[in-house]
């Protein structure tokens, strides 16, 4: 049994195996002998069982913290553009137009990612094989570099669209049952979803497999947790990220300084809280919401092969703050943190951890795209 005991586990464990050693040895019977041993597996086990139940949290303090300028690659007042998502291939930056749903152009732009020049635009509002309604991109990458998945909420249908010598290839199927009225969808293997419902919460995510036909959810954690499963839905809102390559799921809350790492069966990993105190969101009873005076804490996420990025908010109420970007290796340390200079909300990070693409509001009710170069930060 690998286990170590530990804290007041340790002194009781400790306390009652002496009494019973002292009994056995004024008393010189075999069966307290017994009683030693036995008692000893007993208490292990009970001080694995808590460990279990309040696993330790890793408090991430005094970490490296770099300021890092972004450059305005793509102005959406040039099309009246406000991008909702960015999605990355292997040559072209494909981002959506949330104004196409009020009929301002159509919902996917596609740029080459070597100079940032527009080269067309496609996807118009209606229920044909290649229109679309509300579509919302997986989080999770194609291996292939040239394709993406879409999911989209209103039409019920998930589309894979591959782009290859300009050429754009539609395939589009009715989204089954189960993953009706998802978002924040991945897939790996080509076979297991992972996503959250609208109006559906049951956990923090959940996982479906495609052979089986099986759906499970991710619990919430037991801190915090209430009784009526959408409140909890709103307090442990979080965006969802999770590795093809690694097999791991990860979860930044929005109202929590904690980072959840999961493998593929929705066992913790290990829990991440950013600073010594812990924050945590206050419930209004009177709007049946967490209260506006809680703290924004993470509001998107993103992976490659080699980190994790979660970019912190930090705003309180009408109290703004900087925008900082956490970079975690697979192993569950904090390399570094980004202070950028643009009040960034979204974030994708290219294959190879060379550059970061940003969405930044203009004020106008429109956006623009910054690219940050990351070589820098791997060269110090």
């Amino acid at each position: 049994m690998n286990c170590l005991v530990t804290g007041k586990y340790f002194w009781l464990y400790g306390a009652m195996i002496l009494a019973s050693f002292s009994a056995c040895i004024v008393m010189k019977r075999e069966y307290h002998i017994k009683n030693i041993i036995l008692l000893s597996l007993l208490l292990t086990m009970f001080s694995c069982n808590s460990g279990n139940k309040h696993a330790k949290v890793d408090v991430i303090t005094d970490v490296k913290e770099q300021a890092i300028y972004g450059e305005v690659v793509i102005r959406g007042d040039d099309d009246l553009i406000l991008f909702g998502e960015i999605i990355l291939l292997d040559s072209l930056l494909v981002l959506i137009n949330d104004r196409r749903m009020y009929n301002y152009g159509s919902f996917f732009h596609v740029y080459d990612l070597s100079d940032f020049k527009k080269r067309y635009s496609f996807g118009n509002v209606g229920m044909g094989p290649e229109d679309f309604i509300t579509p919302l991109s997986f989080k999770s990458k194609r291996k292939d570099g040239k394709s993406f998945n879409i999911d989209d909420l209103n039409q019920g249908r998930l589309s894979k669209i591959t782009i290859i010598n300009d050429e754009i290839v539609v395939d589009a199927k009715t989204t089954i049952s189960p993953l009706l009225y998802s978002f924040d969808m991945n897939l790996i293997h080509d076979t297991l979803y992972f996503g959250k419902k609208i109006g559906y919460p049951q956990g923090l995510y959940f996982k479906y497999n495609t052979v089986k036909d099986t759906l499970s959810w991710v619990d919430y954690p037991s801190a915090g947790r209430r009784d009526d499963m959408h409140e909890n839905y709103l307090l442990y809102y979080n965006k969802l990220c999770v590795s093809e390559k690694k097999e791991i799921a990860v979860v930044a809350l929005r109202y929590f300084n904690k980072i959840l790492f999961f493998d593929s069966e929705g066992i913790v990993l290990k829990e991440l809280q950013i600073g010594e105190q812990e924050i945590y969101p206050l419930w209004n009873n009177s709007t049946s919401n967490v209260d506006s005076t809680s703290r924004f804490c993470f509001c998107d996420i993103d992976i490659t092969d080699k980190y994790i990025y979660c970019l912190w908010n930090g705003s309180k109420g009408s109290v703004k703050s900087e925008r900082i970007v956490f970079i975690f290796d697979w192993n569950y340390r904090c390399i570094t943190t980004l202070k950028v200079d643009y009040p960034i909300n979204s974030i994708k990070v290219s294959n190879d951890d060379a550059y970061m693409l940003s969405i930044v509001e203009d004020g106008t009710g429109l956006s623009n795209i910054v690219k940050y170069d990351l070589q820098p930060i791997w060269e110090k």
